[in-house]
């Protein structure tokens, strides 16, 4: 392994076994994130603790069958441990998606196959690997935000409560899996999915509301800071929500328009918290918010309500 001369590590190219790699993101703790020139692999190099904490939990979502990037090699050299791992594509589903409706006014139903083969194949896997195991409500309060939101719409705290406490009973018999937390077009390539930075063990069915509800989180008001550069169509969700609806585990099928209000609920306390450094994003979401807590807490459907927002 080289390094520039005259370059703090990690630099900006790194040459291993005579390939260079251009930096891509310069992470935490001096790691780094490498592409070659052909763009079909990634380096990720670093301290060895960490690359060896990062390898080991790849290596659980490969053999858990999550359509992750396959390892091409791994190694240490001059004090730093690396892997190397081919590419699942060059553009996020994001860009592909708002291309297609610059273009044609829609995201095409074959771009939209693409994503849901992803999302199904993440849901698959975790309908295998799934546990039925007793909850861990606090972990799970921290990671979808139920706490900061009682923080931050202290008005709402009674109500917030009252419907985690709903949400909570309502999931306690669903089988717990390993979740990627932010499974939306962003991370979400064509063959195969990326950045687990936000995993969690979480309830099944989680990711795959994510991944269908997401762009309804968006504004269509362009003032905002971060707005919808795309819709979807009513027929569009429905599809969508059939290929999620069944999944196969070890304890029978689980039917996700079954859990979609409770989770959908879930996935809305984690949209709406921690956005003040976008305050006109935030007080948008705080109004979306309020709607479904409210809604939820009447037994109303959320499934419907947002099943509305398609057009």
């Amino acid at each position: 392994m080289e390094f520039p001369k005259n370059q703090e590590f990690p630099g900006s190219n790194v040459i291993i076994d005579g390939i260079q790699y251009s930096l891509v993101l310069k992470r935490m703790r001096g790691a780094g994130i490498y592409v070659n020139a052909n763009k079909d692999r990634y380096l990720r190099i670093g301290d060895p603790a960490m690359v060896a904490k990062e390898l080991g939990f790849h290596r659980r979502l490969l053999s858990a069958g999550f359509p992750v990037a396959e390892i091409v090699s791994d190694g240490t050299s001059d004090g730093m441990a690396y892997w190397i791992e081919e590419s699942l594509g060059d553009e996020h589903m994001t860009g592909r998606f708002r291309k297609d409706f610059e273009r044609i006014g829609s995201v095409s139903d074959e771009l939209l196959e693409t994503f849901i083969r992803q999302v199904v194949g993440v849901s698959d896997a975790q309908a295998r690997s799934c546990e039925m195991r007793p909850y861990d409500f606090d972990r799970l309060a921290v990671a979808v935000g139920e706490d900061g939101m009682e923080e931050e719409l202290p008005d709402l705290r009674e109500d917030i409560r009252a419907a985690w406490d709903k949400a909570t009973a309502r999931i306690a018999d669903l089988p717990e899996c390993l979740t990627h937390g932010d499974l939306t077009t962003h991370n979400v390539m064509e063959r195969g999915v990326i950045d687990f930075g936000d995993h969690f063990e979480g309830p099944l069915g989680y990711d795959a509301v994510t991944a269908i509800t997401a762009i309804t989180w968006f504004p269509n008001d362009r003032s905002c800071e971060f707005f919808k550069t795309y819709d979807l169509s009513r027929e569009q969700f429905d599809r969508f929500l059939e290929r999620c609806d069944a999944m196969e585990t070890p304890y029978g099928t689980f039917r996700l328009r079954d859990r979609f209000d409770d989770l959908y609920f879930l996935k809305a306390l984690w949209w709406s918290v921690r956005n003040h450094h976008n305050p006109k994003l935030q007080a948008w979401r705080y109004g979306k918010f309020r709607e479904i807590l409210r809604a939820y807490l009447a037994g109303e459907s959320l499934l419907l309500a947002c099943r509305k927002e398609f057009e």
